[in-house]
């Protein structure tokens, strides 16, 4: 697979990934969290399925501007991969097959067991630590949009203080911030890649003069 090849499908990728989660996570809000509604799995499958997309795709968004991200960019693409994998898939998956049922069928157990209360601090700061460092790392590569950047870099800083003051859909407009970033950076690396093509492409030359 060719590089461009590669680029192209990482930004389809988190453009409909981001897409899914973002609408997904909205109607999660305005259901004011409430596991049993009707709408819950059918939002949070799609949370789910976007977040595949983003996990899948966040390589080739690194790999474009890996030259110029430096030591930054790598350990920040880490750590945020590895939180997306925790916050992302793992946390989908608990509140889409697991806390529904137990909040139906246990309620007294539907809190989860008390390791939550140390793996959901530690994944967000993984999270924050690893959004920061990518997103100062994109903007120093200066080859993605700035504004897509700066956009992460305040939804992972206000996703982490919404842990310490908790306000109404908060948790889910963060987390939508997150997604339309990534969702962002993603048409940003279609748009760099064709508008890079463009500048490459061969030019016809003009048809000879015969005399």
């Amino acid at each position: 697979m060719s590089s461009s090849t590669l680029y192209r499908l990482s930004g389809i990728g988190l453009l409909v990934g981001g897409l899914l989660a973002t609408l997904g996570t909205i109607i999660q809000g305005f259901s004011n969290d409430n596991l049993l509604s009707p709408l819950w799995i059918p939002a949070g499958l799609a949370v789910l399925i976007g977040e595949m997309f983003f996990l899948l795709s966040l390589p080739g968004l690194y790999t474009r501007q890996a030259h110029n991200a430096g030591v930054i960019g790598l350990v920040g693409f880490i750590l945020f991969f590895l939180s997306a994998l925790l916050l992302g898939i793992g946390t989908s998956t608990l509140y889409i097959f697991i806390f529904p049922w137990l909040t139906q069928n246990a309620p007294r157990l539907a809190d989860g067991p008390s390791a939550l209360n140390i793996f959901f601090p530690v994944a967000g700061l993984l999270n924050l630590i690893g959004a920061l460092l990518f997103g100062i790392a994109t903007l120093r590569a200066g080859i993605l949009s700035r504004a897509a950047a700066i956009l992460l870099l305040v939804a992972a800083v206000v996703s982490f203080a919404a842990n310490f003051v908790p306000l109404p859909y908060m948790s889910s407009i963060t987390t939508a911030l997150t997604f339309i970033a990534l969702a962002w950076l993603g048409s940003s690396l279609l748009t760099e890649r064709s508008q890079e093509a463009t500048t490459l492409s061969p030019v016809s030359p003009p048809n000879s003069i015969r005399v």
